[in-house]
């Protein structure tokens, strides 16, 4: 990114605060959270760059070393911030509307009791729970029979793992690109308020994504490896299995992805990288059949494939009742198709129903913005080099997919298992084309901010807000 670009993006967040401030000034979000947020954009454009350019002639180790020292440092600095924060918002150590980390927190406890005491029956504590939701409840269970069922013992894992998390995302992104990109990738991921909005809360994005890393690197790595290391191999299908135990469609989503992968670098010219590519795609197809031969994990798997081509329609059903507009307005939703890489928008409105939107508006203003680099490294990545960057890609596009199937493109908690691919392809789109046109970047910024303004006023109008 060059500083003229960081200038007007950041002077296009001022302008998107500023004409929401003057045209919803009767339902804007409150005064102290529009501040936050803004500051947090800010913050969050410049310090990407700032470091990015202080550690441009820094060996490779050393700037693994310094981005894994910074997040620690953030990421404890954030989860400390947050449970004190929670607290004088909500009289509890959980966010607003806690209702998953209240549920997530008191299993944990119980099976923190179980662990304890050598005992390992945990069905009646996780009785109602799909075999895709248990993975969460036994792994914090855990940490609290270590380190005692207070939060944050929960929040400072979240730290430890997406310390982890950024450098396999690193470590991928320098075996896929070069340091620069890698280098990119990581600030984008480490220094995003959504990466630290979840290390600061009771849920299992955190842990998701660390899993997620931990297969694409080994999985890429087993590939690209000079010789087939099993350890390799290994790591990469426990990992693999595991988000399993966490969302079933992420798992198969990763499976399919690297199935892909496989096929479309089936007829390189390398024999031996030929007879790789068929024994790691054996492995992998043996290891999603022993999956999916488990009768709960089939069933579980055949209930979500039923109840998807419905999830849209009841969900809008559900906005109808409380936001109270018609089924047939919600016509927006098919848009999500289009905008799967740009959208969710992000709200500097306050509603009732919504309060939680407050929390994320930085983030989400922040994606908007940056997508452009987003679909411009998506681009490139396909046009020019689909061979190399296909298991990145399909990873992020078949699980997004599956969202936008089962209308959750505009949940950023939903988004987020795959924001590493996000920020990697984000960050191959800064380096690839930093020298895009003033111009360019300038009409798509006035584009986003339009945009933005009219999902404001949209969420006002359907509730006869304006």
């Amino acid at each position: 990114m060059t500083s003229l670009n960081i200038r007007l993006m950041i002077m296009t967040v001022l302008t998107v605060v500023l004409l929401s401030a003057l045209a919803f000034s009767e339902n804007l979000m409150p005064f102290t959270w529009l501040i936050t947020g803004t500051v947090l954009a800010i913050a969050y454009i410049s310090g990407t760059y700032v470091l990015g350019s202080r550690w441009t002639h820094s060996d490779t180790g050393v700037v693994l070393q310094n981005l894994t020292v910074y997040s620690i440092l953030i990421n404890s600095i954030t989860a400390i911030g947050l449970y004190w924060l929670f607290h004088s918002f909500t009289g509890t150590f959980h966010e607003p509307r806690a209702a998953d980390s209240f549920q997530y927190h008191d299993n944990a406890v119980q099976i923190a009791a179980q662990f304890r005491n050598l005992s390992f029956n945990f069905d009646d504590i996780l009785r109602g729970y799909g075999i895709d939701d248990s993975g969460y409840n036994l792994f914090l269970g855990f940490v609290y029979s270590i380190f005692g069922t207070d939060p944050i013992a929960g929040r400072i894992a979240n730290v430890v793992l997406a310390t982890l998390s950024m450098r396999l995302l690193f470590k991928s992104a320098l075996l896929l690109y070069n340091r620069q990109v890698a280098q990119t990738a990581a600030l984008l991921f480490m220094l995003s308020p959504l990466t630290l909005y979840f290390v600061g809360v009771t849920l299992k994005e955190i842990t998701m994504v660390y899993l997620v890393m931990l297969s694409f690197y080994h999985l890429y790595s087993a590939y690209v490896q000079p010789k087939l290391q099993m350890k390799t191999l290994v790591v990469a299908m426990l990992a693999v299995l595991g988000l399993f135990f966490f969302r079933v469609v992420l798992g198969v989503s990763m499976v399919i992805s690297f199935g892909l992968f496989l096929s479309v670098n089936f007829f390189n010219r390398s024999t031996v990288r030929k007879r790789r590519v068929l024994i790691v795609a054996f492995i992998s197809l043996l290891i999603l059949i022993i999956v999916l031969a488990s009768s709960e994990l089939g069933t579980r798997l055949q209930e979500l494939y039923a109840i998807s081509g419905e999830q849209m329609t009841r969900e809008l059903k559900d906005k109808s009742i409380k936001g109270g507009f018609s089924l047939q307005r919600g016509i927006i939703a098919p848009l999500l198709f289009i905008g799967i890489l740009i959208a969710p928008f992000a709200s500097l409105v306050y509603t009732d129903s919504q309060v939680t939107q407050a929390w994320l508006m930085s983030p989400l203003l922040i994606k908007n913005i940056l997508a452009i680099f987003t679909l411009l490294g998506l681009y490139y990545s396909i046009k020019k080099r689909w061979k190399q960057d296909s298991f990145a890609a399909l990873a992020l596009i078949v699980y997004l997919l599956v969202l936008a199937y089962s209308a959750q493109t505009t949940s950023p908690r939903y988004q987020f298992a795959v924001y590493p691919f996000l920020m990697l392809f984000t960050a191959h789109g800064l380096v690839r084309y930093r020298g895009i046109r003033i111009f360019h970047l300038g009409l798509y910024c006035l584009i986003i901010v339009g945009v933005i303004m009219a999902w404001n006023y949209f969420k006002l109008s359907i509730r006869g807000l304006v």
